[in-house]
């Protein structure tokens, strides 16, 4: 259910999103019910399924009908904590198209605004994302790519209302777009590096983490030092293992965790607190 066109034409909703989930999870789970239920067209219910299975939230089943996933059942006991529910959804938002995820928040997160993200002048005006957008991207011919790239902006990464403004990543004012970090909490980081952690690699070096695409210092703007914290205290909890023996340093995944683990660690931590 992850893969899809990229090129929906309304908006990131998180209420949205996790009232559909909640139908789903409640039994209605057919287009047709979803969009009775919630009022909306077909070109709006398509678009939203699809934005479901971007995400990991759904899946179909052998009747086609729609089922949440272990992703989705954690998400939904997240719904009332905003501060693991946003970087969850936007991960799964940003970890690339070919993994799953968005084409134009995976672009404008990983290839344009990270790099704004640590510059002294870390302010960019639309009109440069759609420059910096046509040279990574000159294979995209969309007709409408520009009206997409600025609906993922401003109707996802800067909206507070029903999308992830409230992170504080990117603010728009006076015409410019102001790029800052975020910090998620160390278990967001352990999610991410279980559930995008390259099939081929047993390790992976601790200087080439901070610049890897679609995983945590990419995804959230993190400096080195910040991610470097956050390895050691994941090692200190036996959650990452640090190799540093015989001029190592690399980090690899514990072969007792996988990422629904780590959901149910995010979810303890929610209920204990």
């Amino acid at each position: 259910m992850n893969r899809g066109h990229s090129g929906q034409g309304f908006k990131f909703d998180i209420p949205l999103i996790i009232k559909l989930l909640s139908d789903i999870q409640n039994g209605c789970k057919t287009k047709a019910g979803l969009s009775m239920q919630n009022g909306l067209g077909d070109q709006k219910i398509d678009s939203y399924i699809e934005y479901l299975g971007k995400v990991d939230l759904i899946t179909k089943n052998q009747q086609n009908e729609y089922e949440t996933t272990y992703f989705g059942l954690s998400i939904l006991k997240l719904k009332n904590n905003y501060n693991f529910l946003e970087p969850l959804l936007l991960y799964k938002l940003a970890r690339g198209e070919k993994n799953g995820g968005h084409l134009y928040f995976s672009a404008l997160i990983n290839f344009i605004l990270y790099d704004i993200a640590f510059r002294i002048n870390n302010k960019i005006t639309f009109s440069d994302i759609e420059k910096s957008f046509e040279i990574q991207f000159p294979q995209i011919k969309h007709s409408k790519k520009f009206i997409l790239l600025r609906q993922a902006l401003n109707h996802g990464l800067c909206d507070n209302t029903t999308g992830f403004g409230k992170m504080g990543m990117v603010v728009y004012k006076d015409g410019l777009y102001e790029v800052s970090g975020y910090i998620p909490h160390k278990l967001v980081t352990a999610y991410i590096f279980y559930d995008n952690w390259p099939k081929s690699r047993a390790a992976l070096k601790i200087d080439e983490l901070p610049t890897k695409d679609y995983f945590p210092a990419k995804i959230f703007f993190m400096g080195q030092d910040l991610l470097n914290k956050q390895i050691h205290n994941l090692v200190e909890d036996r959650i990452l293992y640090l190799e540093q023996e015989a001029g190592l340093d690399q980090i690899r995944l514990s072969p007792e965790l996988d990422g629904d683990k780590i959901l149910d660690r995010i979810v303890e931590t929610c209920i204990s607190n």
